[in-house]
């Protein structure tokens, strides 16, 4: 059973790892963690009313009632298991809020690269961890949305971010894509204005 989910726990490890360096705190990693999760709602991965540090708190209490990752047959079944679960109020107040939106972030970074292992969940994540300023609520859903319909344009696009895309054609097609995103956030941004945040989210 481990096999099959253990990409998935090894990217939630890293995430966990990458938040700690980055050193996300309070409100911080409070919207980036409502960021995070506005991709698993757009994806269709994470229920619409799921809050991210809910979602934190329920999966560290469920550890300690030995609901973890590597006891299911895949992590989506986990995660299931995780939003049905009643968590302690009591317990709730003891656990801080830093741990629990880290662990939410890192069970939405891993659900999200089970479900699409041929989008490369773990380097995006890193990235927009060290770029929270651009990716916000309303971005990841679009992101959401984009990868949801076609993988392979979702990769030219976080290619095209990370400039690791050369290709002219793809190049100009994930710039449009990304100024549509804009668009669709806010239907009264200007071109250039639309333009510079998409360029703003390039390091």
């Amino acid at each position: 059973m481990l096999s099959i989910i253990a990409a998935a726990i090894t990217v939630a490890t890293t995430i966990g790892k990458a938040l700690a360096v980055a050193g996300l705190v309070g409100e911080g990693l409070k919207v980036f963690g409502n960021a995070f999760i506005a991709l698993g709602k757009a994806l269709g991965l994470i229920k619409p009313e799921t809050n991210v540090e809910d979602l934190g708190d329920k999966a560290i209490q469920a550890a300690e009632a030995g609901i973890k990752p590597e006891n299911f047959s895949s992590y989506e079944e986990y995660v299931k298991n995780v939003e049905s679960f009643k968590a302690d109020p009591e317990k709730s107040k003891k656990i801080s809020e830093t741990e629990k939106l880290s662990k939410g972030i890192e069970v939405t970074a891993a659900l999200t690269a089970e479900k699409y292992p041929d989008f490369p969940v773990e380097a995006f994540s890193k990235y927009a961890i060290s770029n929270p300023q651009y990716f916000t609520a309303e971005r990841m859903s679009e992101f959401g949305k984009l990868l949801k319909g076609s993988v392979d344009m979702a990769k030219t696009v976080f290619g095209y971010i990370t400039g690791t895309e050369h290709n002219d054609k793809n190049i100009a097609n994930a710039e449009k894509i990304l100024k549509g995103f804009e668009k669709t956030i806010n239907p009264n941004i200007s071109d250039a204005d639309a333009l510079k945040n998409v360029l703003s989210s390039r390091k």
